[in-house]
Parts: C-alpha cells; sequence; structure tokens
C-alpha cells in the first residue's frame, strides 16, 4: 500500500502497470482485480495508465474492457491508444496484433 501513498504525493501524467499483474490477467482473477484497482485509482487522479507485457490478445482485450489507456507489447508492437490501435487495425481483419 505504501506505492499507493507514493503515488498520491507525485505529480505524474502516466502510470505504468508492471508485465508482472499483466501477463496473467486473462487467467487470474487475482492479477485482474489488482490491474483493475490501480487503474481505477490511476483514473480518479487524473492519471492515464500504461500496462506492460501485452503478449496476447486474450491480454489486450481483458486491458480495453478495463478501460486501461494504452499498452506495450508484442500483441501492439509498442504503446498506442487502444482506440487508434483498433481503427489501424480494421481495415486488416486477417491481422491478429496491430
Amino acid at each position: 500500500m505504501s506505492s499507493f501513498a507514493y503515488l498520491k504525493n507525485m505529480p505524474v501524467d502516466y502510470l505504468k502497470i508492471d508485465g508482472s499483474f499483466v501477463r496473467n490477467i486473462a487467467d487470474d482473477q487475482t492479477d485482474l482485480a489488482m490491474v483493475s484497482s490501480i487503474n481505477q485509482v490511476a483514473h480518479i487522479m487524473g492519471i492515464e495508465t500504461i500496462a506492460e507485457y501485452v503478449e496476447s490478445d486474450a491480454i489486450r482485450v481483458a486491458l480495453e474492457t478495463l478501460g486501461v489507456d494504452y499498452g506495450q507489447g508484442f500483441a501492439l508492437h509498442g504503446r498506442r491508444h487502444w482506440k487508434i490501435c483498433c481503427r489501424s487495425c480494421a481495415p486488416r481483419a486477417s491481422r491478429k496484433t496491430c
């Protein structure tokens, strides 16, 4: 919980969610709840979130559903906003990643 105390007092625009929380969110309810909580607190504070380790479409969909703003990982090819990523993929329906 000390991490939340640091966050509360730091003037930041972005919060990166560590890949150790992200990598199993498609299969682990605890990791999903932790990422959701981190994302909710950040958004209440006006901070945008970036998830590391977006390595599969299942992880990407889970993060998008939670409302995480950005992602990094092989499933995305770098940091992109979900809306931009999805728009750029729409014409290429046969591709699995952006």
